[in-house]
C-alpha cells in the first residue's frame, strides 16, 4: 500500500500529468458607469462683451405718422427701398366726396386724384397715395431735402425740404416755386389715451 502511495505521488509530480480540473466560470466584467456630472451650469463669461444696443439714427427721427394742417389727413413717413424718405396718405378726415358734389358721378364715392395734370392718374384713390418722395437726410443741416411734395388739392408738385422742431413733435414742410415758398406745420400723431369706463353709482 505504501508503494501505491509513492507511485501515485510520483505521477502527480510529473509535469502535464496533473488531474484535470473543471475550468473556472468566467464572469463578465462589470460595466464601468460614467460618473454623473456634478458640475454647475455654465455661467456667462464676464469677459464676453454684451450685445450693444442699436442707437437710433438722427435720419430716422422723421419716421412715423404726421397730422397735416387742420387735421385733413395723416401722412406716414418711412424709409423707402432706395434709401430716401417717402410719405403716403394713410387717413383722410373726409375720405368721400359729399353727396352734393358738383361732379355727381363722384358724389358719395372715395376721393381720387382728379386734379392731376396726367389724365391717366385722375382715377387713383387719394387714400394710400404717396405724396412725399426722394427726400435725403443731410446731417450738417439736420434736415431732409432734395425731395418732392405733391399737393392733390391742386395737382401740383413742388421741390421740398423738411425739418423737425419742438423736440421732434413738429415737422416743417416747405415747398418751393422758383424763389417763392410756402411752409406747412405738421404735428406728430399722438393717439388718444383710452378713457376709463364710466361707473354707475350704487343706490344707497
Amino acid at each position: 500500500m505504501f508503494r501505491r502511495f509513492l507511485l501515485f505521488s510520483t505521477l502527480l509530480a510529473i509535469p502535464g500529468f496533473a488531474l484535470a480540473q473543471a475550468p473556472a466560470a468566467k464572469t463578465a466584467p462589470m460595466p464601468v458607469m460614467p460618473a454623473a456630472s456634478m458640475s454647475a451650469p455654465a455661467t456667462p463669461d464676464a469677459s464676453t462683451p454684451a450685445t450693444p444696443v442699436a442707437t437710433p439714427r438722427p435720419a430716422d427721427a422723421v419716421n412715423g405718422l404726421w397730422v397735416t394742417p387742420d387735421g385733413k389727413s395723416h401722412v406716414k413717413i418711412f424709409l423707402a427701398d432706395d434709401g430716401t424718405w417717402s410719405g403716403k396718405i394713410v387717413w383722410l378726415k373726409e375720405p368721400n366726396y359729399p353727396a352734393d358734389y358738383e361732379n355727381q358721378a363722384l358724389a358719395g364715392k372715395p376721393k381720387v386724384d382728379i386734379h392731376n395734370p396726367d389724365e391717366s392718374l385722375r382715377s387713383r384713390p387719394l387714400l394710400g397715395m404717396v405724396v412725399l418722395t426722394d427726400f435725403k437726410y443731410f446731417p450738417k443741416d439736420k434736415d431732409w431735402h432734395d425731395g418732392k411734395c405733391y399737393d392733390p388739392e391742386e395737382g401740383k408738385t413742388y421741390d421740398c425740404k423738411m425739418w423737425l422742431e419742438d423736440h421732434g413733435k413738429t415737422l416743417k414742410v416747405r415747398g418751393y416755386v422758383w424763389i417763392f415758398f410756402k411752409t406747412q406745420t405738421w404735428h406728430r400723431y399722438q393717439p388718444k389715451a383710452a378713457s376709463a369706463p364710466a361707473t354707475s353709482k350704487q343706490a344707497r
